[in-house]
């Protein structure tokens, strides 16, 4: 299956692994202003698919010297070849897990364009230092379905096309073709998903562990109002807007000169001309710092003159606090010396006395306002705040019963 469905439905088993059995990361709730699936599988399949990519990637994980990469295989088969590796890895009960399935469940996880390639370095050693949690993947994927299948649930491909079904239903006309793109740039389609759904045993699997727990173990779930206030109240911290100022800002950039003109300079010539360049700059944004204050308007004379985006809007930033760091959905951190010259002008209207030079070039910084330290409301975070306690007591559920799973089944692993 290719990479849309594949992925989101694989992603809910090994969710139950990375973020249920503690080896996410820890934190508030409310740590982004993404909205929370209503469904708790979809979140998780959201959060095990990010952690994936991570994986895949080589980040999120320690940094391996050098001299140890280089001690790893460049494949899934050469990482485990080992002799020291035992042939079973684990045991739950009577079943064995052997290294071959470990060698499997590991390239099912891999992106498709890393398949049959030879492994980047990091990857590589990323996947041999995380075994031990890989082994655990397959150990709890394995409770789960067994888990589900004594409620009565069990993987089928109609179980699996009704869920592509629902993925397809919930988008808008413009997220279904902009995903059906996708799909054709990777050679697929819809329809041709759902003719592969038949095989696709990982997804079937992944789509029966979140049925089971939207169905035997959300409904336990107790989480109200009150309990999301209690916890909105108890975490003042969590939900502090720090103070931040708007400004707008003329940049002078200094003249570069393009490989050509500096082709034939010595190092000493090259030098004398970055430093003619800078000082024209500082000349140019200290008469226009003049004209400031002479009265000229601020941001008619940023439209013409900044070399900054922010032109088009007379110099306006985004607000930022004193980190630098923007409330702009595209994120973004002011420079240091910039942040600072901003927040020692204390009245709007303030402007810099001087001229801030930064790597960029000299700004000259006028004051918009100032907004203080404030909390953002209850009623503006109930809904997600009220979601992710709700998925919090679930992944608790979840981890009890497979740690009490377990036990029972005399779960062995033979990897330290």
């Amino acid at each position: 299956m290719a990479l849309g469905f594949r992925n989101s439905m694989f992603a809910c088993v090994l969710s139950l692994v990375l973020v249920l059995w503690g080896c996410s990361d820890g934190g508030a709730p409310v740590e982004t202003d993404k909205p929370v699936a209503s469904g708790a599988g979809k979140k998780l399949e959201r959060e095990a698919f990010d952690k994936v990519e991570k994986i895949a990637k080589g980040a999120d994980q320690p940094f391996v010297e050098p001299a140890e990469i280089e001690k790893v295989g460049t494949t899934i088969e050469e990482i485990f070849s080992n002799a020291n590796i035992p042939e079973v890895v684990a045991v739950i009960g009577e079943e064995k897990i052997t290294r071959a399935d470990l060698v499997k469940d590991i390239q099912a996880q891999l992106p498709p364009y890393m398949k049959d390639q030879p492994l980047p370095p990091q990857v590589a050693a990323n996947i041999s230092y995380n075994t031990r949690k890989l082994i655990d993947s397959i150990v709890n994927r394995k409770l789960l379905l067994r888990l589900a299948a004594e409620d009565g649930i069990t993987p089928s491909p109609r179980m699996l096309l009704d869920q592509i079904d629902s993925m397809m239903g919930k988008m808008s006309d413009e997220e279904r073709a902009a995903f059906e793109k996708r799909l054709q740039e990777q050679g697929s389609s819809i329809e041709k998903e759902k003719s592969q759904a038949i095989n696709d045993v990982n997804s079937q699997e992944a789509v029966a562990i979140e049925r089971w727990i939207e169905t035997k173990l959300m409904p336990s779930v107790k989480v109200d109002d009150d309990a999301a206030q209690k916890y909105y109240n108890e975490h003042p911290d969590y939900f502090k807007k720090p103070e931040t100022v708007e400004v707008e800002h003329i940049l002078i950039t200094p003249d570069k000169a393009d490989s050509d003109g500096l082709a034939g300079l010595s190092e000493e010539q090259r030098k004398e001309f970055v430093e003619k360049a800078d000082s024209s700059a500082k000349q140019k944004s200290e008469e226009l710092l003049e004209k400031v204050k002479k009265g000229e308007d601020f941001s008619g004379l940023a439209v013409s003159n900044s070399k900054c985006p922010s032109a088009r809007e007379g110099g306006k930033l985004p607000a930022f606090d004193s980190r630098g760091q923007t409330n702009d959905e595209r994120g973004g951190r002011m420079d240091q010396a910039f942040t600072e010259a901003a927040f020692a002008l204390r009245d709007a209207g303030d402007v810099s006395a001087t001229p801030v030079k930064t790597p960029f070039g000299y700004h000259i910084i006028k004051l918009i306002k100032r907004n203080k330290e404030s909390s953002v409301p209850f009623e503006d975070v109930k809904e997600i705040l009220t979601a992710n306690l709700k998925n919090d007591e679930l992944s608790n559920i979840v981890k009890a019963r497979l740690e009490a799973e377990r036990v029972k089944q005399d779960v062995k692993i033979f990897w330290e």
